[in-house]
């Protein structure tokens, strides 16, 4: 049947055969397109086979590159993505040399048909890539962008840009290659040497320093390469000390490298150096020179902060060195050095010049002929280490040690503030040790002053054995002689916290005078009393001189010609009288010793206060005779404030008790008849 209707159904189903080859190619092409975004997608999301991963690590390994690569995928470019890459310093795969989080690889697709390498150069974008030193230490560059060309026997590094330690790094260059040839591991001392940098570089601060290299060197003879080095930067700041200029040149050939400008521009003078190293020999040397400004040191000197402050020069200090090094069988170490400098103050104290030289090898030191020489006297000073535990020295000054307290840190500050002395003592001592830390050295010597105070107490003279150790300094047969009073005994003064012991300390010195030594607090107790004559006194226990309620003090005065004191407003006069004042903690206890008791009034009496520094009271408890209590309550100038009760208690009857408010503070007095 060939209907109208059959024809037009059959025409709609059974199209022309016009033109059918063209549309076959159409249908072909564009089902292979299909595949080929499917098969790009599937490489992009999924990754490439694995048997192309393996073509690239064999075609790395011809190459003399032992890598390990995770994922590996296409890009929409045709090349391919290797995440997760690690280069091997050699074929058994144990030792990391380098790791890069993703390399984009560029291929030669061609190059199959040729028996050319396939990988044809490599590029990095804002990669970040690690060097492994050694166990936990690394070197690591970030946001670097390098472009990479893959040669026989060789990688051309065209542009390569990066951040490492703060600097802006620029490299291009060579690196020669080969199946067989391993990487040379890096020197053990590496490790170490560039922990101690990236831990001192983190405090650079300021734009960015810039390091330049091109380098020509081959990846088993890394000493034997070539390379031109340039440091350059400006305005930089490292803890707080101005880089003006840093401008570094070195030269790496011929089996070495040569340091041929080294200069750091500071805000006042600079730092040179030079040098060379041989790397087949493994041996080095630099030498350098300053004629910095101390002072500008001062944010970066830690305990020496305030010593660098108060530096004062008319010419800048002059500061040379030598250092000789090895790292491979010969690791020998030599470094000697020197400081001088002409006339400079130091806080305020002026001195004409300053030689300081030191020799070491790392372990032993040896300071032989240091000298400071002031206006009137010097200091002398000698030292050696032997690396061990032996160290020893001897110093002999009768030099102005004011412009010194500054070097020595802030736990002794507050002594040294406490004394002036505007004779220069003489002091002549003997150093030992077991080491170099303060708890390992012991100074032991002689101290001759004259015309010095301490806390404000004048002396017109002090002798005593000085030994400094442990953080303390004892003196042991101190002699002190001041307004016509003399002091003997020995005591131990401590830094940290500021204290003073007293051992068998016996003195005939001024004891209103003397008190301040004790601290302000316990100079106002004893305020009332009034000694005449030239009192005795002996001294034992451990006195608080921060004043924080830790003293434990007693002392007995033996004061035959007597004293005066305030009672109830009336000065009294005591005498052939012996007596003891106790530092307790925040408690001050005065009182005449029971088997002596002083004399007043015509009677004898016995009199112990109590000042709470504390609760802020004071207690007066009196015990005397009748007629001694009468002269005092009818005589006395105040006005008394007395209860009328009367208790019996161990002592007998007590009259009364009394309160005024006259005096060191308010109190009670305790009358009582024997």
């Amino acid at each position: 049947m060939n209907t109208p209707i059959l024809r037009g159904i059959r025409g709609r189903v059974l199209p022309p055969t016009t033109g059918s080859a063209r549309r076959w190619v159409q249908r072909a092409g564009g089902m292979l397109g299909v595949l080929f975004v499917l098969v790009a997608l599937w490489g992009r999301l999924v990754g490439v086979p694995h048997g192309v991963k393996d073509l690239l690590l064999r075609e790395f390994a011809l190459r003399g590159l032992h890598v390990d690569m995770g994922k590996v995928t296409m890009d929409p470019w045709g090349g391919l993505v290797a995440r997760d890459l690690v280069v091997y310093r050699d074929g058994r795969r144990k030792i990391e040399q380098l790791r890069l989080g993703r390399v984009e690889l560029n291929l030669n697709w061609l190059g199959w048909r040729e028996g050319e390498p396939i990988v044809a150069g490599a590029q990095l974008r804002d990669a970040d890539v690690a060097w492994p030193l050694g166990e936990g230490v690394e070197m690591t560059a970030r946001r670097v962008e390098a472009v990479m060309e893959f040669r026989p026997n060789e990688i051309r590094l065209k542009r390569g840009r990066g951040q490492i330690l703060g600097f802006d790094l620029n490299l291009q260059g060579r690196v020669g290659l080969g199946a067989g040839r391993e990487v040379a591991p890096p020197n053990e001392l590496f490790p170490t040497i560039w922990r101690d940098v990236e831990k001192e570089l983190k405090n650079l601060g300021g734009p960015a320093p810039r390091i330049q290299v091109d380098f020509d060197v081959e990846v088993d003879q890394m000493e034997n390469g070539k390379a031109e080095i340039l440091v350059s930067g400006q305005g930089n700041v490292w803890r707080g000390v101005e880089f003006r200029q840093i401008d570094v040149r070195a030269t790496v050939g011929d089996g070495g490298l040569r340091l041929d400008q080294f200069q750091i521009g500071l805000g006042k003078g600079g730092i040179g150096a030079n040098g060379w190293a041989n790397f087949n020999q493994g041996r080095g040397e630099i030498e350098y020179h300053s004629d910095a400004d101390l002072a500008q040191f001062a944010p970066a000197g830690g305990e020496m902060t305030l010593g660098l402050r108060e530096w004062r020069s008319v010419q800048p200090p002059e500061l040379w060195g030598q250092v000789e090094f090895g790292w491979k069988e010969n690791r020998d170490f030599l470094w000697l050095g020197r400081l001088q400098v002409g006339e400079f103050q130091s806080g305020k104290s002026s001195y004409r010049s300053l030689f300081f030289p030191w020799v070491t090898n790392g372990k032993k030191w040896m300071v032989q002929g240091a000298k400071i020489e002031g206006r009137e006297g010097g200091l002398d000073f000698q030292l050696s280490f032997d690396g061990k535990a032996d160290l020893r020295g001897n110093v002999r000054s009768d030099l102005d040690l004011g412009g010194l307290v500054p070097w020595l840190g802030p736990k002794s500050l507050p002594f040294w503030k406490s004394l002036e002395m505007p004779t220069p003592p003489k002091i002549t001592a003997q150093i030992s040790g077991a080491g170099w830390r303060p708890e390992l050295i012991r100074v032991e010597g002689k101290v001759e002053g004259q015309n010095l105070s301490y806390k404000g107490v004048k002396m017109d003279e002090l002798t005593g054995k000085v030994v400094w150790s442990g953080g303390e300094l004892a003196v042991k047969d101190l002699k002190v002689k001041s307004s016509g009073g003399e002091g003997t005994g020995d005591l131990v003064y401590g830094f940290q916290p500021e204290k003073v012991k007293f051992l068998g300390v016996r003195s005939t010195l001024p004891i209103r005078e003397f008190s301040t030594v004790f601290g302000e607090k316990f100079r106002k107790t004893m305020l009332p009393y009034e000694f005449h004559g030239r009192p005795t006194v002996l001294l034992e226990g451990e006195a608080d001189l921060e004043e924080k309620g830790r003293s434990n003090v007693k002392s007995t005065i033996l004061a035959p010609e007597g004293m005066r004191y305030g009672v109830a407003g009336r000065p009294l006069e005591f005498t052939e009288m012996d007596m003891s004042v106790e530092v307790l903690g925040r408690k001050v206890i005065v009182q005449t010793q029971r088997e002596r008791p002083a004399r007043v009034l015509g009677g004898q009496v016995e009199v112990r206060v109590e000042v709470d520094g504390q609760e802020k009271r004071q207690i007066t408890e009196i015990r005397k005779p009748t007629s001694v209590l009468r002269g005092i309550r009818e005589n006395s100038a105040d006005k008394w404030n007395c209860t009328d009760r009367r208790e019996v208690g161990g002592n007998g009857t007590v009259p009364g008790d009394c309160w005024w408010t006259r005096g060191f503070c308010p109190g009670w007095v305790h009358l009582h008849r024997r």
